[in-house]
């Protein structure tokens, strides 16, 4: 039986939320965009998976907010509910996939003790926020669209890029990524990575991937090939399972990327699927085992 979604809509207006849930979420997002009473210019904003009894939750601990049906009113205490739930690791923020049980419930329905961070004292417009209208990283380099192609038919897919920006998953489509905002330094990270990190942080990123190691199913880690000798990266090239040298110097995307990178890359995948996953990266250049 397919795992019910609960998604979160935002009106044209951003004046109000609509909590929604389906068993079939793309399905049901895409019926909304269609021509009706509560559609035009309606956003989706995130899903989550979650039970039916998780959507009557919601609607009680919001019924102040209510204006009519699934539809709430904004204000300071769902509007720091929203973003807290958006920026977890588990919420959904492609309309165009399911949601997957990643955590309980219990993990993230409101009330007292139902979950630890509760901002409701807010510096900037949470709806800025989740819709990013407003995000960090738009000088950042994004992968080449035949790299991405590789990377996911290597893994099956791309559940979490941890260093990501909106421009950047609309070729990566992770099922989940978080901006710079958001900080995958201090997320939990899930399922099959696809790592691209900021390559001045190395200092940063390099403990944080050897830490989520063991939490990860597959990963793969975009580095400069002249820099997989030094000291700070050489925990990550001990451990990995393989490595693949492309063929080329791939672009990146970005306003500040050239159509001639003045260096090269490599590719170092993480996973008990090497064997089965190195065919994939032949398009783009060779792979090699540990």
């Amino acid at each position: 039986m397919k795992q019910t979604g609960i998604y979160v809509l935002g009106s044209a207006d951003e004046r109000f939320y609509k909590i929604g849930r389906s068993v079939d979420v793309p399905k049901r997002v895409a019926q909304h965009g269609q021509p009706g009473p509560e559609a035009p210019g309606n956003v989706f904003l995130f899903s989550i998976a979650g039970m039916p009894s998780d959507e009557a939750y919601l609607h009680r601990e919001f019924r102040s907010f209510r204006e009519r049906g699934e539809w709430f009113r904004r204000g300071s205490t769902i509007d720091g509910y929203m973003r807290w739930l958006y920026r977890q690791g588990y919420a959904c923020r492609d309309a165009t996939a399911h949601p997957r049980l990643l955590t309980t419930s219990c993990a993230w329905l409101p009330g007292p003790g139902r979950f630890l961070e509760r901002p409701l004292e807010l510096t900037f417009d949470p709806w800025t926020d989740i819709t990013c209208a407003v995000q960090h990283g738009g000088n950042d380099f994004h992968t080449h669209e035949e790299v991405i192609a590789c990377v996911r038919g290597a893994m099956g897919s791309i559940d979490l890029d941890p260093a990501s920006h909106p421009d950047a998953n609309d070729v990566v489509r992770a099922a989940h990524y978080f901006t710079e905002y958001m900080n995958g330094l201090t997320q939990a990270w899930f399922g099959n990575v696809w790592l691209n990190p900021p390559f001045g942080e190395w200092d940063n990123w390099v403990p944080k991937v050897m830490s989520e190691l063991d939490s990860v199913v597959q990963m793969v880690l975009l580095m400069p090939s002249r820099g997989i000798c030094d000291q700070v990266r050489r925990p990550v090239k001990k451990a990995a399972n393989g490595l693949v040298i492309p063929k080329k110097r791939y672009p990146f995307r970005g306003k500040k990327a050239t159509s001639s990178p003045d260096e090269g890359h490599v590719l170092f995948y993480f996973g008990d699927r090497w064997e089965e996953a190195r065919g994939h990266f032949d398009p783009i250049g060779e792979s090699f085992s540990r």
